[in-house]
């Protein structure tokens, strides 16, 4: 009878151990219109984020950065964080502009803008805007946590 009451003891028990934990992941970039009035009312640089829904690589990092909290940290205290699907149909106003789906080469305008080199992007990208929105880094492709907390660091 002993081993029965603690071992329904344990069942009862062993599930609050997980919900005691610190939640990973939980930091959700604003979205571009947050952006917009974020930025009237106090400037700061700008991390966006260019991502696909069939992009592997962006889901790998997803799941690397959402182990990291030295980068929600930085993004939470010198930056707005963002992210733009390339493939979104919907219009985008940024910086005084409105950028649409182009259904020819089907990506947004504002992905191509901003995330092109050589007339070619590849995802994810990663793009650092000055508090004018003009840019000061880009990358195409995955990035470390590591990189990019240095890279954060360089630019807050």
């Amino acid at each position: 009878m002993s081993k029965m009451y603690i071992f329904l003891l344990l069942l009862l028990i062993v599930p609050f151990f997980g919900t005691a934990q610190k939640k990973k992941g939980t930091f959700a970039p604003i979205s571009l219109d947050q952006l917009r009035d974020s930025m009237t009312i106090h400037p700061k640089p700008i991390l966006l984020r260019i991502t696909t829904d069939w992009c592997v690589y962006c889901k790998l990092q997803d799941a690397q950065l959402a182990k990291d909290d030295s980068i929600e940290k930085l993004l939470r205290s010198y930056f707005y964080f963002t992210e733009l699907d390339a493939e979104s149909k919907e219009p985008v106003f940024f910086n005084g502009i409105t950028y649409n789906y182009q259904s020819t080469n089907r990506v947004h305008e504002l992905a191509e803008k901003l995330g092109s080199e050589n007339g070619q992007i590849a995802y994810p990208v990663m793009i650092v805007l000055d508090r004018n929105y003009n840019l000061l880094y880009r990358n195409q492709g995955m990035l470390t946590a590591k990189v990019l907390y240095q890279l954060l660091k360089i630019f807050r």
